[in-house]
Formats: C-alpha cells, sequence, structure tokens
C-alpha cells in the first residue's frame, strides 16, 4: 500500500465529508430524514463497483477497436473516448442510481433541496471508492482541488430533477426540458473534463510535442481551471439557494401526510 496515496485519499475524504456535512446541516428549517442523506452516499459506492465492469470490457474491447478506427483521431477521438468510456457510463449509472433512491424515498422527500442532496450524496460514494482506487497511483496533487467533481455533477442533476418534480406537481411548463438537461449535462461537463485532461491529445505525443499540443495543453489547463471554478460556484449556489429550494415542497411529502392524518417516524 502506498503511504502518500493513501493520505491524499484520507485528506479528499475529509474534505468531501465537511462539503457534504454542510450541505446536510444548512437545510431549513430541519435537515433532511437521515436515511436520505445516508443511503445515498452507499449507492455511489456500489455504482462506482458496477462501472469498474463496463470499464474494463472498454479496455479490453472497444478500445482496441477504436484505436484502429478513424474515431481515435485529433480531438474527435478524444471526446469519443472520453464519453464511451467515463462520461457517460459513470453519469448514467448515477443517474440511474439517483432515479432509484428517489423512487425508494418518494414520500420522504420534501423539497427540490433533498434532490440536490441525494445527487451530493451519490456522488460523494462514488468519489471515496474511486479515491480508494488510486491509492496505489501515489500522490496526485491535482486530484485534491478538483475532488468535488462528482458531486458537482450530481448536484446538478439532482437540481433540474427535483425542478421537473416540482414543475409536474405544480402544473408549470418546463418538465421535460428540466428532466433532459438534468440528464445530459452531467454527462457533458464530464466528456470535456476528460477529453482535455486524461484523454487529452496532446498525451499522444508526449515525446515529440508540436505546436498544435501545446494548444491542446492550454486547453488542458483551462478546463481543469473552469472545473475548479465550477464546484466551487455550485457550492456557493446550493448555499445560496438553499432556501428557496427547500420552499418548493412536494405535496407528498411527509409534512402533508401528516395533514392527513397519516403519522410519519422521522
Amino acid at each position: 500500500m502506498d503511504i502518500f496515496g493513501t493520505l491524499q485519499m484520507a485528506i479528499s475524504v475529509v474534505i468531501l465529508g465537511v462539503l457534504y456535512f454542510k450541505l446536510y446541516k444548512q437545510e431549513v428549517p430541519k435537515p433532511a430524514w437521515l436515511p436520505i442523506a445516508i443511503v445515498p452516499v452507499i449507492g455511489g459506492l456500489i455504482v462506482y463497483n458496477v462501472c469498474i465492469p463496463a470499464y474494463l470490457i472498454g479496455m479490453n474491447g472497444i478500445l482496441p477497436q477504436l484505436a484502429q478506427s478513424p474515431l481515435a483521431e485529433g480531438v474527435f477521438g478524444s471526446f469519443f473516448s472520453a464519453f464511451i468510456l467515463a462520461a457517460f457510463p459513470e453519469e448514467a449509472f448515477k443517474c440511474l442510481m439517483m432515479l432509484l433512491l428517489i423512487f425508494i424515498f418518494h414520500k420522504r422527500v420534501r423539497n427540490v433541496y433533498e434532490y440536490i442532496l441525494i445527487g451530493a450524496a451519490v456522488g460523494l460514494g462514488f468519489t471515496i471508492a474511486e479515491e480508494m482506487g488510486y491509492i496505489t497511483d501515489g500522490v496526485n496533487p491535482l486530484r485534491i482541488p478538483l475532488v468535488a467533481g462528482h458531486m458537482t455533477f450530481n448536484m446538478i442533476m439532482g437540481a433540474f430533477l427535483g425542478s421537473a418534480r416540482y414543475k409536474r406537481e405544480n402544473g408549470q411548463p418546463g418538465v421535460a426540458l428540466n428532466i433532459i438537461a438534468g440528464l445530459t449535462i452531467g454527462t457533458i461537463l464530464h466528456t470535456v473534463f476528460d477529453a482535455f485532461t486524461v484523454a487529452n491529445p496532446a498525451l499522444k505525443h508526449i515525446n515529440s510535442m508540436g505546436a498544435i499540443d501545446n494548444v491542446f495543453i492550454a486547453l488542458g489547463v483551462a478546463v481543469v481551471i473552469g472545473a475548479i471554478v465550477l464546484q466551487v460556484v455550485v457550492f456557493k449556489k446550493a448555499a445560496r439557494d438553499c432556501k428557496m429550494c427547500c420552499e418548493m415542497t412536494f405535496e407528498e411529502g411527509p409534512e402533508e401526510l401528516v395533514k392527513q392524518g397519516k403519522h410519519i417516524r422521522r
């Protein structure tokens, strides 16, 4: 076991834990029912372990064929491999897990903010498992400022899905648009990030880089900076809009069921 890799993993988990605890505690008038905050984290751990076989299948099946096809060339090849091997399967499985959890907790989820919380929790669990997988890779300081990436993608997803449910229950337009945005924006952001970092075209010519490769490296740096800024913006927006999202309640929430004379144990 790599000691420094383990230390970095521990630091990352502490950072994620602090961020998630703040998200959980800032809900008003009171935090979500505890299982809503905990079970999705376990769901995220499960999703990562589902994605590993999918990734291995891609490495042994899709990639060798892709390397021999025109699709592997240039920027398009970077976007294609980033989408097929990571962004699409990871975001799709995380989305399915979120939808499953939302279905399970349908009558316990009170408002749009709790959709955001579920998204953050799934992203948290996924990242913890991912960081554990990186232990043997040693230290990579760049992972720490980017550690909340999966949480960020899924908080955006949760916000759109929660908004879709709120609009549907209140007869407002834009339900389909919010669902589509929730299912696609995280995948698009993930694809762009991977295409200019781990799948950056310049990495194919690392020993003989030309002028165009320097452009791709610069784009990679810009994308990393943009990803860091995005994390800050999304978490700050979640805090700023917390009260508004908590007030966007659902008809079948616990308080409404109590009014109907159905006792809910919280």
